[in-house]
């Protein structure tokens, strides 16, 4: 166990880095984090943080790396560094550097899913979120991946937020303001079913959003403004 040792006395080997996250016992764990830096860009960079063992390699990452410096394989656990983030008061010196990453990197909407689980934390953060809400464009803006819409309106249906229902709101507007969000035959239907939950404004500027207005048939777009 590494508080058995003097770390800077201690060869840290990719081995001895997994073994500690099977039990990181160290008594502060950020003083070490420096030390295990190149091993986590070593696994980060060749897409192997073991599955079930990414807490603290995330960790690391978001203390000590910045991942527009290396070249990262994205892929669907990254998701979890959101959580990490959003129940964690203080700022992580890379949060806003991984958080940018995950959504613009984001292969097929898991990221953006994930963030419906993330605003229903128990523990979550409501000063780090209220920040995030304040910057969401400049996350949102550019990445392809897109999340389902229903993902978003089964949450207000649940009422298992742990913010503001408004707050979330806001947040599915912007996801449909940055083309986030995937269209299909039933876009039209789930756009509906999260009109209940608007206010007649919110009602109307949603079907001012281009990127909606462009998502739908002449016929729909006249048939949910009756719902106004």
């Amino acid at each position: 166990m590494l508080e058995h040792y003097t770390v800077n006395k201690l060869e840290i080997t990719k081995n001895t880095f997994l073994g500690f996250c099977y039990f990181p016992s160290y008594p502060d764990l950020k003083n070490i984090f420096p030390e295990f830096k190149s091993i986590v860009v070593d696994l980060l960079e060749n897409n192997m943080i073991p599955d079930n063992l990414e807490r603290i390699p995330f960790y690391v990452a978001l203390y000590e790396i910045d991942p527009w410096t290396i070249k990262i394989i994205p892929n669907n656990k990254f998701r979890f560094m959101l959580e990490i983030i959003f129940v964690n008061d203080k700022t992580i010196k890379f949060e806003k550097e991984w958080i940018k990453w995950i959504i613009e990197n984001d292969p097929d909407g898991t990221s953006l899913n994930e963030l419906s689980y993330v605003f229903g934390l128990v523990n979550l953060s409501i000063s780090k979120i209220q920040k995030f809400m304040g910057v969401t464009d400049e996350f949102l803006r550019n990445g392809d991946s897109k999340t389902s819409l229903p993902v978003f309106t089964h949450k207000l249906e649940e009422d298992k937020l742990s913010v503001s229902s408004q707050l979330f709101i806001n947040l599915i507007f912007k996801l449909l303001k940055n083309g986030r969000v995937r269209t299909d035959l039933y876009f039209a239907e789930e756009l509906e079913k999260f009109m209940a939950y608007l206010k007649k404004e919110q009602k109307i500027e949603l079907l001012r959003i281009q990127y909606v207005a462009d998502s739908l048939t002449p016929l729909e777009i006249q048939r949910l403004r009756g719902k106004i």
